[in-house]
């Protein structure tokens, strides 16, 4: 509850933007109480504050590392995931990559899980101060999962299917 009540204060007081946010502050810290008061463990704990911190609605405000949702996310596929035009696309890969993926392949499925459901999973997650840079950070975390093999369904003039590994970020 600590962390919670000084977190809200530190926007209350001191943030320069509060009367740019969302929603009524006051209302914010109401809905945090919950979330914090139970005994938890520590993914719990974590993905409390990063739905706290993204509430702010301030792209400055971030918590440095990735909510804790369903598997570890310790691996990234070797390509960057960008959001264009309602969809997410390949944006970049890495030439070493011997895989049958190009810039502009639209991203269906990553081990089974539709595209849009694991972006939704990561949007309370994300704050930013608009839109565009939400899907910005979304789309970042999108290619990362648990080490090992990983499944794509990409979409380029029909569906296709794609294993690629992951590996270790550094």
């Amino acid at each position: 509850l600590l962390a919670v009540f000084r977190l809200w204060n530190m926007v209350e007081y001191w943030a320069p933007y509060r009367d740019l946010i969302d929603e009524k502050w006051d209302g914010v810290l109401r809905d945090s109480l919950a979330p914090f008061a139970g005994p938890h463990d520590r993914p719990s704990y974590f993905n409390a504050v990063a739905t706290l911190v993204a509430r702010i609605d301030d792209g400055h405000a971030s918590i440095g590392k990735s909510p804790e949702t369903g598997a570890p996310l310790r691996c990234p596929l070797p390509f960057t995931i960008r959001s264009v035009e309602g969809k997410f696309v390949v944006a970049s890969i890495p030439l070493d990559i011997a895989a049958d993926l190009r810039v502009g392949d639209v991203v269906v499925e990553i081990d089974g899980m539709s595209i849009v459901d694991l972006a939704n999973e990561q949007r309370p997650f994300q704050g930013a101060s608009n839109e565009p840079a939400r899907l910005r950070r979304i789309g970042a975390m999108l290619p990362w999962g648990p080490c090992g093999k990983a499944r794509l369904v990409i979409d380029r003039m029909g569906k296709r299917h794609v294993t690629l590994e992951r590996k270790t970020g550094e």
